[in-house]
Parts: structure tokens; sequence; C-alpha cells
């Protein structure tokens, strides 16, 4: 090295970018592939997403206490990002595991009255908010996580017309998914789906795929991914998603806020 040049010598200033108007959290499962690329084709502009990685966290084997450990591990990672508006807890299989109670409370014993983001109970809110009556199931999970995610909406008092399933059990493969799967779905069963399709799994990558579905199924669809990120800009106070041309507004989302948050 012949030289060295501080850039800072000289009263010589950094331009900085504008800070955030928003940050949310994003808790991630550790085999997770799809996420990330949902949620970055959804934020406004003006959203930063923190992504947090969940390690050794399974929720179908293994050590309970550990899975526990884990949430809690990438929970106490919250501390180092300033000034957060919400928590997505970005693992539906997860959340039929613990509960949304638990998840809430292992995620606010690090941020505390931090708002904490889940597919299923977003998923009930919307439910009673659009006074849906029934819905229908279309899911990557295997027949034993359906069955618990069948009998966890029952208790509570969702009605379910049909489950439709297509077993996977490698969450990379679920994040390669191709959309025309979802198109081809949704002409082949339109007859069969009246009111509402979810579509859980936070690694599928099936957001773009939404209008499209919706056209032709004349019906709701939500998505674990989508879903979450929604419900999240409604905790933050930020008026909608991006891309209004590819996600319509199904619901307002200050609406959501008044009737779910406040």
């Amino acid at each position: 090295m012949n030289k060295f040049v501080s850039l800072l010598a000289n009263d010589v200033s950094i331009p900085l970018c504008p800070k955030p108007d928003y940050r949310i959290g994003v808790l991630v499962l550790e085999s997770d592939h799809g996420i990330e690329n949902e949620l970055l084709q959804i934020v406004p502009a003006n959203v930063r997403l923190h992504f947090i990685r969940m390690k050794d966290y399974s929720t179908d084997e293994g050590n309970p206490k550990l899975r526990q450990d884990s949430l809690s591990l990438a929970a106490n990672m919250l501390n180092a990002i300033e000034d957060l508006d919400a928590v997505i807890y970005g693992c539906t299989s997860g959340e039929l595991y613990f509960g949304y109670t638990e998840v809430k409370k292992r995620i606010q014993s690090s941020a505390p009255n931090i708002p904490v983001i889940a597919t299923i109970d977003c998923l009930i809110k919307e439910i009673e908010i659009s006074k849906t009556t029934e819905i229908s199931i279309l899911s990557p999970y295997e027949t034993s996580l359906n069955n618990q995610l069948i009998d966890y909406l029952l208790q509570r008092n969702v009605s379910i017309k049909t489950l439709f399933e297509f077993p996977m059990a490698n969450s990379r493969d679920m994040s390669l998914v191709n959309e025309l799967f979802f198109e081809e779905f949704a002409y082949k069963h339109a007859n069969d789906i009246d009111q509402l399709l979810f579509v859980p799994c936070n690694a599928l990558s099936i957001v773009s795929a939404i209008p499209r579905m919706q056209r032709i199924l004349q019906a709701k669809v939500i998505t674990s991914s989508e879903i979450v990120m929604r419900y999240a800009l409604a905790a933050s106070g930020t008026p909608s998603l991006n891309a209004p041309n590819r996600l319509d507004s199904r619901s307002n989302t200050q609406d959501f806020r008044s009737k779910v948050y406040v």
C-alpha cells in the first residue's frame, strides 16, 4: 500500500439515506427458503424488514425444550434492532405446535409490548372481520400436520369445507413450486371453493399467483406470508401493501388496525 486516505478528513460528510418509517422483525425457520422473497415482493419502500433465523428449530420432531430455547434465543436478538414496530413469527407449523399465546409470550419477553404477528391468529381475525362462514385449505403439509391444523381451527369455530393436500417434506422444494401449479389448481377446483382459500406454510413461493387465483376462483386467497405482512403493516400504522396491481386490496388496512390492534 502506497497511500492511506481518510475520507473523513477535511470535514467531508457522508450522505445518509433517510431512516425507514417503520421497522418489522421477522423470525424465520432455519430451513425456510421462501419467506424472505415473498415478503420483499410486497413490503412498502418505507418499511425495513429485519430477518432472524431460528437455529436448530424444528416443529415436528426432536426436543421440545430445544425448540422453545431456539425461539427465545432468536427473540433475544431483536434487542439489537432499534425502534421495531412489530414482529412477524414466520412459521405457521410452529404456531400450531406452540400456540399463539406461547409464541407471543416468548417474543414479548425480549421485546415487551411489541405487536406479535402470526399466521393462524391473523387468519382467525380475518375470518371474524370478513364474516366468512366457511374456508377451504390447500396445504403442502403432511397429513398429520394437516390434521393438527384442522383441529386447531375447528376448536376456534372455523368451519372447513375441503382440505386439498400436496404433501412435501422438504421446505427447499416448497419454495420451488412453480406458481403455475397454483393457477392450474384454481382452474380445476373453481367450483369447489366458495368464500376463502387458505394456503399455509411460509416457505411457499405463491404471493405473485394470488391475484390470478382470486380472479379464477372468485374467492379470497390468503397465504401465510401475505397475511402476516398485511397485519404487521396494520399494526405498524402503514397504510397498505406494495404493488397494489399484484395484490388487490381485499380489506382496508386502517380498518384492521382499528378493529384488531387498538
